[in-house]
């Protein structure tokens, strides 16, 4: 093809069009060495589905958009999540802090349990840490009350288990002490019932079962 010849094509993309005044029209799509002529009509639906190519991008990019903010974040976890109030989710526990109801342990298990629940458990740090910010912001008037927890030692002294069966942790963070110096527990067979001593922060201490200045912590499984 001469230089003149090139000149009379209509470029659009890698598809020339030679103009139509005076010569038959030649819709082309270039290819290496050589113009691939298109059938007739077939160049105005080439040129549109090109454009329709385009046009879809951005509305591809919106439906994928949608589609990310529509699933629900951690949908595992929030599908077995059954806190309903007045439970409150706690890290990966529901907790229920009775900051009115002054009980014995016995009576607080009870009140945990007419909720489907029972006194709190925690095994580790981590888990005493949320039930400790838990009760700081629900007790924001820092009522002078303990907190009931399901620790004992009644079945056997000296043995502390929780109620699930599990054994307590024992020393530091969880236990505080007496006088500042005596470490918890340590009172004897007179107080088999845990509690969170709100004069020593809300650490753990050993007290009589039968204490009423103590309110329930609730935990409910998940």
């Amino acid at each position: 093809m001469s230089v003149s010849e090139n000149q009379n094509y209509e470029t659009m993309g890698n598809t020339r069009r030679r103009p139509t005044s005076g010569v038959t029209a030649c819709s082309c799509i270039s290819r290496g060495s050589g113009d691939i002529p298109i059938v007739d009509g077939e160049f105005e639906r080439f040129l549109a589905s090109g454009s329709a190519i385009v046009n879809e991008k951005p509305q591809l990019r919106t439906s994928l958009l949608q589609n990310e903010h529509s699933q629900p974040k951690n949908s595992g976890q929030l599908a077995g999540d059954q806190c309903t109030a007045p439970f409150s989710r706690v890290g990966d526990t529901c907790l229920l802090l009775a900051v009115s109801d002054k009980l014995t342990w016995a009576a607080a298990r009870q009140f945990c349990a007419a909720r489907g629940a029972d006194l709190v458990v925690f095994r580790d740090a981590n888990a005493y840490a949320d039930a400790l910010g838990y009760i700081n912001l629900v007790n924001k008037e820092n009522a002078a009350v303990g907190v009931w927890v399901g620790g004992t030692d009644e079945a056997v002294e000296g043995v502390w288990t929780w109620v699930t069966g599990e054994p307590m942790p024992r020393g530091p963070p969880f236990w505080g002490s007496t006088d500042g110096y005596k470490p918890e527990p340590g009172n004897g067979r007179a107080r088999n019932c845990g509690i969170l001593w709100h004069p020593d922060k809300y650490y753990l201490h050993d007290v009589h079962c039968t204490y009423t200045d103590a309110v329930p912590l609730c935990k409910k499984k998940l």
